[in-house]
């Protein structure tokens, strides 16, 4: 084994100034420090050490170990260790988790499993660990003790989520917070409750898929698609070649594997009308296939991200005496084999003048999505919006705020940001500015990456002169290509500055 003796990168923030969200931590005395620690083996660990003698280890059950906070703070600003921890006791009001490997400390991109975990508990703190590649989140706690760890393998990835309340444990802080609007804890109980039936679900999925050498398309742990496989698909189809209906129970069985439930499958479907969903969406038949696809995985009742109905796994029910909801085709129980060849045309296309706009009724097959987000119940995927104030309000910087969370997939103002992408800024004034600015919100907000997806023009074409928007979409799509490119990721996001006008781009329209 190669060992290597560079001592790790230390992702955290400034310990003297933690946020405010944590003063209930600090007005305890229950704090020590840590240092990288090199095993025999090569790997590095952060073990507890006395902030008053640091090197001797503290003890999470001798409190004689501990000290206040300013004297760990102390410690490390004398050099004498790389960070302080929060010893946590069985008698503490606060509960932890730990989401582990989940966060690229290159794009600062979290995983989908981890950010179902933040959403749940998007009303608490959160915060990035030390490795920089996990997320801890911290609240108040009523319940049980607890102390577990799932330890599992999701898309090809080694990831461990572990549970702690009312137990002793050393735990570090560092300050790096997801979302500085956050200024107190809130209560967990819930999210533990959610955690447990999440985790024990993804357990037996693992288990069952091992013991079965015939996977069936429908286990949590078995879809041969990346991420970004999926979400392409689900926005334009199953790949050419392979079996639409296959392809859609795999699609579905990730996401219930991840922990959504059939409203939310749904609803993420139902905003791609040209995706994976789309035939079912323009047979009206959409959620009925997810409900029979989330069946088939196992998953009789799925652990609810709102709503807080976390139970555990139910027993096999017994057959109900043939109770049938509506009359279904006989054809939708078969394997839907056809779905890998092209739609046939539907016959409800009604007789219309062309001189007209579509007409439409309530009532009338609509594949269009309801509502499709770029920041879920934010900022719609499609549009345009105005950020208008005085000078010195904040609008660039809260523009670049946004453009930090849209390209690294980070929550923005505790909402879920649904797409990934990059960012264009039309800089009609204050361009000078711009490197500056942008130079900051990396470093606090994206990791201080080398390069982000993240680009801008000084100049800009009057919109009376002539030829003023071909020249707009042009410059546009020069950007896109430079990131698709460079990044991978999609242009959905462009600002003016002058006038902080945002443009929201639908895959495949400008």
């Amino acid at each position: 084994m190669t060992r290597n003796d560079v001592k790790p990168t230390t992702h955290q923030r400034n310990l003297a100034k933690l946020p405010k969200a944590l003063a209930a931590l600090i007005e305890r005395e229950q704090w020590c420090v840590w240092r990288w620690t090199q095993k025999a083996d090569g790997s590095w660990q952060k073990p507890p050490f006395m902030a008053l003698q640091p090197d001797r280890h503290a003890s999470t059950s001798d409190p004689s170990t501990w000290t206040d906070y300013p004297t760990a703070l102390a410690a490390v600003q004398a050099g004498h260790a790389d960070g302080i921890s929060y010893i946590l006791t069985d008698n503490d009001p606060f509960g932890a988790i730990d989401l582990d490997h989940c966060r690229c400390t290159i794009t600062n991109s979290i995983d989908v499993w981890a950010q179902n975990y933040l959403q749940v508990a998007v009303s608490t703190y959160q915060e990035v660990t030390p490795s920089g590649e996990g997320v801890r989140i911290w609240g108040f706690t009523d319940g049980n003790p607890l102390n577990r760890k799932f330890t599992l393998k999701i898309e090809g990835k080694d990831i461990a989520a572990e549970l702690f309340r009312k137990t002793n444990k050393a735990l570090t802080i560092t300050g790096y917070t997801l979302d500085p609007a956050i200024r107190e804890l809130s209560n967990i109980d819930k999210v533990f409750d959610w955690a447990l039936v999440w985790g024990e679900r993804r357990k037996a999925a693992a288990t069952e898929q091992t013991a079965s050498s015939k996977g069936n398309g429908f286990d949590s742990s078995g879809c041969r698609y990346s991420i970004d496989d999926i979400e392409q698909i689900v926005r334009e189809g199953a790949p050419a070649g392979t079996n639409r209906s296959d392809v859609f129970h795999t699609i579905v069985g990730h996401y219930v594997g991840c922990g959504w439930d059939v409203d939310r499958i749904f609803e993420h479907l139902q905003e791609h009308p040209q995706g994976i969903g789309g035939r079912y969406l323009a047979e009206d038949r959409l959620r009925r296939e997810i409900e029979r696809s989330a069946e088939k995985f196992g998953k009789a009742k799925l652990p609810l991200l709102n709503g807080w109905e976390a139970k555990a796994p139910p027993e096999p029910e017994q057959e109900s005496p043939k109770e049938e909801p509506e009359p279904v085709d006989p054809s939708l129980d078969e394997a839907d084999d056809d779905l890998g060849e092209e739609d046939d045309d539907l016959d409800d296309e009604e007789q219309h003048d062309p001189n007209l706009p579509r007409l439409y009724a309530h009532g009338d097959p609509d594949p269009r999505p309801l509502k499709a987000w770029l920041v879920k119940g934010l900022i719609p995927q499609v549009g345009h919006g105005l950020m208008s104030g005085q000078w010195g309000a904040g609008k660039t910087f809260t523009f670049l705020d946004l453009a930090a969370a849209l390209s690294t997939g980070q929550p923005w103002l505790g909402h879920v940001v649904k797409r990934q992408c990059g960012v264009l800024l039309i800089a009609a004034e204050g361009a000078d500015e711009v490197r500056l600015r942008l130079d900051a919100v990396v470093r606090e907000r994206c990791g201080n990456m080398t390069r982000a997806p993240f680009c801008w023009y000084e100049t800009a074409p009057l919109l009376l002169h002539k030829g003023a928007v071909k020249k707009l979409i042009a410059m546009a799509r020069q950007a896109e290509a430079s990131l698709e490119k460079e990044f991978g990721l999609p242009l959905a996001l462009i600002g003016n500055r002058y006038h902080c006008r945002l443009c929201r781009v639908q895959p495949g329209r400008r």
